[in-house]
């Protein structure tokens, strides 16, 4: 099954700006990874934490209103990896979940409007995802630069993060961001690190099959982001 279809398939059942993948013209393959922790194969799960290297940006549309939405920082709220059985794969893979949440989001400059930005909790400048899972089974093909791409993806629905605009020349109403996106590791398979980092941008989701829409049209997603374990002990994906 190509990546593309994949990526549908697991929809349906369920940082930044010019920023693009060391090896976005890569082809890329499904292949089976792991979790290593200090050398050995991750056994159990490790909480999971994340920051913004980046800003991170929406760009989508609504009606013909060009809108930026950036966020200066993120964390990971409840976020876990672990190496797990999933339907369709032989044996265990590496897997996660949790939910990312955007802070201090606001409409940035060159948009075509202006508002208050406030996600599905209420809080003014806060955007969390839906509690997303995360496969890391997705492997570069390119041999000489080879990463791994992990797709965030809903857990129920394709309802990937949900925002209210209000208070500003932007039509108001809740909007939600559907679909999933894939980040490129910018170190190479079985590369340690106490920081891994992931770039997302429209190139790498055009090579690995990823995606996101705001009602029919395109959302793009750009950013790159760093992910720790909360234990600060060195780890891999390959």
């Amino acid at each position: 099954m190509s990546l593309k279809k994949f990526s549908v398939a697991m929809v349906a059942l369920l940082a930044i700006g010019g920023v693009l993948a060391n090896s976005a013209s890569a082809t890329v393959n499904t292949t089976a990874a792991k979790f290593f922790v200090e050398g050995a194969e991750l056994t159990g799960s490790k909480t999971l934490t994340g920051s913004a290297v980046t800003n991170s940006v929406f760009e989508f549309e609504i009606g013909s209103i060009p809108i930026k939405l950036q966020s200066t920082a993120f964390s990971c709220s409840g976020c876990k990896i672990e190496n797990k059985e999933v339907t369709g794969k032989a044996g265990k893979v590496a897997f996660g979940e949790g939910k990312i949440v955007f802070e201090n989001v606001t409409i940035a400059a060159g948009s075509g409007c202006t508002a208050t930005v406030k996600g599905d909790t209420g809080v003014v400048g806060t955007v969390p995802t839906k509690p997303l899972f995360i496969h890391g089974d997705f492997m570069d093909a390119n041999t000489a630069n080879k990463h791994a791409f992990l797709q965030f993806f809903p857990q129920t629905g394709t309802t990937f993060a949900q925002f209210e605009l209000l208070l500003g020349t932007c039509p108001p109403g809740v909007y939600k961001l559907t679909g999933s996106v894939f980040g490129e590791a910018t170190r190479n398979t079985g590369e340690d690190a106490v920081r891994q980092e992931l770039v997302f941008s429209p190139t790498v989701q055009g090579t690995a099959g990823g995606g996101l829409g705001l009602g029919t049209k395109i959302a793009n997603f750009s950013g790159t982001g760093a992910f720790e374990l909360s234990t600060s002990q060195i780890f891999n994906i390959h």
